[in-house]
C-alpha cells in the first residue's frame, strides 16, 4: 500500500507538471534558456561572481566561450544560447534588414528577448546558480541585449559591458540607472555603425551615473585584443563591491 501511495504521489506530481505546461505555465524546474557554464581563475575561498555573456547573431555559446576560457578572472561564466536557429548558429530576435535606418522595427523583438533573459536570471537565482548579482556582457545582438537589460532591469545586475550594440529610442532608459556600464564599439563598424552607439550613449548619459563608451579607431564589427583587455579590466573593476 505504501508503495502504491508513493507511485500515486509521483504520477500526480508528474501530471501536475504536464497540465501546468499545457496551460502555459511551463515547467518551473526547466530553464527558459539552454546554457553552458564554467569557472576561470582562482577564487580566494568565497563564491565566484557570475558573469553572463550573450553571443551575437549566428553565433553559439560554444564558439563565443572561446574568448573567455583562458581568462584569469576569478568568476563563473554562464553563456546562454539564443532560442532561434540562424544559419549555423542562433539568433536572439528577428533583426530587420533595414534596422540601421528603421531602428524601432527591432524594438518589440529585442524587448521580448530581454524579458526572457530576465526570467532566465530569475531562474538561475532560484536554483542557486547565482552568488550575488551577475555582471552581463554581450556582442552585437548580445550587446543590444546588454544595453536593454541595463536600461530596464538594472536592479538585477552588478554591471554591464555592451560591445558593438545600440538601442532603439523606445528602449532608452526612462529612470535612473546606477550600475556601472562600460560600452565598447569600433569606429569602423559597418554592421552596427558607430553613430548608433553614440546616440545610445547620449541617452544613457541622461540617466546613468556611471556610463562610459570606449571607441576603437579603424576597428570593424569584431572584438580586438585591445578590446578583450578592456573587457577583462572592466569585469575585474566590477568585482569590487
Amino acid at each position: 500500500m505504501t508503495l502504491l501511495r508513493q507511485h500515486g504521489l509521483f504520477f500526480g506530481a508528474l501530471c501536475l507538471l504536464l497540465f501546468s505546461a499545457k496551460d502555459g505555465h511551463g515547467n518551473p524546474l526547466k530553464s527558459p534558456l539552454d546554457y553552458i557554464e564554467f569557472s576561470t581563475g582562482s577564487a580566494d575561498g568565497g563564491p565566484r561572481v557570475p558573469v553572463i555573456a550573450f553571443h551575437g547573431l549566428g553565433d553559439s555559446p560554444k564558439n563565443f566561450s572561446r574568448g573567455f576560457r583562458a581568462s584569469k578572472l576569478p568568476v563563473h561564466w554562464i553563456i546562454p544560447r539564443a532560442p532561434r536557429g540562424y544559419g549555423h548558429g542562433y539568433s536572439w530576435f528577428e533583426l530587420p534588414p533595414n534596422f540601421r535606418r528603421q531602428r524601432e522595427a527591432m524594438a518589440p523583438g529585442l524587448s521580448s528577448a530581454t524579458q526572457t533573459i530576465a526570467r532566465f536570471i530569475g531562474h538561475l537565482k532560484e536554483r542557486g546558480k547565482l552568488h550575488g548579482k551577475p555582471i552581463i556582457l554581450g556582442f552585437s545582438q548580445g550587446g543590444m541585449l546588454s544595453y536593454t537589460l541595463a536600461s530596464k532591469y538594472d536592479n538585477l545586475l552588478r554591471g554591464a559591458i555592451p560591445i558593438a550594440g545600440f538601442l532603439p529610442s523606445t528602449l532608452y532608459p526612462n529612470k535612473p540607472v546606477t550600475i556601472p556600464i562600460i560600452a565598447l564599439h569600433g569606429q569602423a563598424d559597418r554592421v552596427v555603425p558607430y553613430h548608433l552607439a553614440k546616440a545610445t550613449e547620449s541617452a544613457f548619459l541622461k540617466a546613468a551615473t556611471r556610463f562610459q563608451l570606449h571607441s576603437f579607431e579603424a576597428v570593424g564589427h569584431r572584438i580586438t585584443v585591445e578590446m578583450w583587455q578592456l573587457i577583462e579590466e572592466s569585469v575585474l573593476n566590477m568585482l569590487s563591491p
